[in-house]
């Protein structure tokens, strides 16, 4: 029996599993609890729940395994960042008592993938492809781009990369 996998918009109860998919993304504990606290899946179901933040549910999109949540991915415009980061901070200000001082990940005339992540039991299946796929299309009505990938070596390891560029077609920055 095969599958059935659906992309569709983020609602606001995805928040808690936007947050997982985040924590995932970013993949540094330390780093984590250093800008979100030791709480810091509920800090970030706090910043996803919301509107105009960077993690929120508006931004997202999640990939369904059989009516089940088993992936999403998180991005934006780019001219956005300033309104979003100032959201997700006051955010952070309130609920840990401090701000990171973060350089800027992205600018006008980009569409902005911040996170991207599968449950562990979906990995190989295709998800985080037709994640990325349906994000760029999304980004390309929206914004009026193409897609092009500038990848963090650091996460995503380089044969990941070469791989989604060879199969997808991005230029590679």
């Amino acid at each position: 029996m095969k599958n059935i996998i659906t992309i569709r918009k983020a609602v606001q109860s995805d928040a808690h599993f936007i947050a997982q998919i985040v924590a995932m993304a970013i993949g540094d504990e330390d780093a984590l609890i250093q800008y979100c606290g030791n709480n810091y899946i509920s800090v970030l179901t706090e910043i996803a729940s919301h509107e105009n933040t960077q993690y929120s549910w508006q931004n997202s999109l999640v990939a369904e395994v059989d009516g089940m949540v088993a992936g999403a991915v998180i991005g934006y415009d780019g001219a956005l960042l300033s309104i979003l980061r100032n959201g997700t901070f006051a955010i952070l200000q309130t609920l840990v008592g401090q701000t990171p001082e973060i350089a800027d990940e992205t600018q006008t005339g980009e569409y902005y993938l911040d996170s991207i992540g599968v449950l562990p039991q979906y990995r190989g299946s295709g998800l985080g492809r037709l994640l990325v796929d349906e994000f760029c299309k999304q980004a390309s009505i929206k914004a009026k781009i193409s897609s092009w990938l500038s990848p963090n070596s650091s996460i995503m390891p380089v044969k990941m990369i070469s791989t989604i560029r060879m199969q997808r077609g991005y230029t590679l920055l």
